[in-house]
């Protein structure tokens, strides 16, 4: 028994460790800009693509933050409150930073998010992320975050 809790704890140790190497890693990018309007039109479309591609399962339908995992053995993962993060609150999001968390999944300083879209993202047109920043850059709202400790 001794063995198998010392493999197990060795186990862990180096996967936090790789975790970590990862998660801290800045990487260097080149955001292509492309416009994003703000228009009733591109914004309403931008709401509808939010649904359609499951954009609103971490961070619901209004953008703001949500528990996506709560287990024990995975961990506590909570999604950004959109509207809080990018009202001036917890920094300052210009559509490069937009583009380079949706297009890139990486944050501000250039290190990774924990469970961006970027995927999904990647393989969607210009005019269709743009709609979708459209959207998200229409609710913004200065205010405290819906789940506490973001």
């Amino acid at each position: 028994m001794p063995v198998l809790l010392i493999i197990v704890l060795l186990i862990y140790g180096a996967s936090s460790f790789l975790f970590h190497q990862h998660a801290s890693k800045k990487h260097s990018v080149t955001v292509r800009n492309i416009p994003i309007p703000d228009d009733p039109v591109t914004i309403a479309g931008g709401r509808s693509l939010h649904g359609i591609k499951g954009y609103s399962e971490c961070h619901s339908a209004n953008l703001r933050g949500k528990v996506v995992v709560d287990d024990p053995a995975i961990g506590h993962i909570v999604a950004g409150d959109i509207p809080y993060e990018t009202a001036g609150l917890q920094g300052n999001y210009d559509n490069e930073d937009r583009l380079k968390a949706s297009k890139h999944g990486l944050n501000t300083v250039n290190k990774p998010l924990l469970l961006p879209p970027s995927e999904e993202f990647t393989r969607t047109d210009d005019p269709d992320i743009a709609a979708v920043i459209a959207f998200c850059s229409a609710q913004l709202q200065i205010g405290t975050p819906s789940i506490p400790g973001q």
